[in-house]
């Protein structure tokens, strides 16, 4: 359409165990957040979930796992966003923040902590009206599991001590 891709794949290599566990819990993730089974692949087959990017299916071979997903141009490190984000009035910037706060509520209304929220993760399509969306399941997991990682930098302060792993997650990250 109009020449831009709508879907794009994101390919996740398996040459490890951990690289496998953690392509099939994004895979596992993004089913139960969407509301799709197995056999529900088709890219007519909207995402039950209007807050995080749409989830086509996904196919695996012997080195990578295929996810399909909406194609989201800006995240939210992208330069023209954040010039158009800083020359805002001061409602508008509360607005887009308060915007992606609620993506963050309703995901934990379902149950599950993201672990990585940064920039990158954080999309939308238009300049105009943020509609924004949330990507990258790899280090989700319900509350009250087991703390599986994410992009250092980015990590809760809570989980940069020694023994952040026996922590279960919670909201408050």
């Amino acid at each position: 359409e109009e020449g831009e891709p709508k879907i794009r794949i994101k390919q996740m290599y398996i040459y490890e165990d951990l690289g496998k566990a953690n392509a099939e819990r994004e895979v596992k993730n993004m089913r139960k957040l969407c509301g799709v089974t197995e056999k529900d692949v088709s890219t007519d087959k909207k995402c039950k979930s209007p807050f995080i990017a749409n989830y086509y299916g996904c196919v695996v071979d012997f080195e990578a796992v295929y996810l399909f997903q909406e194609h989201m141009s800006l995240g939210l490190q992208n330069d023209k966003f954040r010039k158009i984000y800083r020359f805002s009035k001061p409602l508008h910037r509360i607005g887009i923040m308060l915007d992606v706060i609620d993506r963050f509520i309703e995901l934990h209304e379902l149950g599950f902590v993201h672990s990585n929220i940064k920039p990158e993760n954080i999309l939308t399509d238009t300049y105009e009206n943020f509609e924004f969306k949330i990507t990258g399941f790899k280090y989700a997991n319900r509350k009250g599991e087991i703390f599986m990682g994410g992009t250092l930098g980015y990590v809760a302060p809570e989980r940069c001590v020694k023994n952040y792993k026996k922590d279960l997650l919670s909201f408050t990250e």
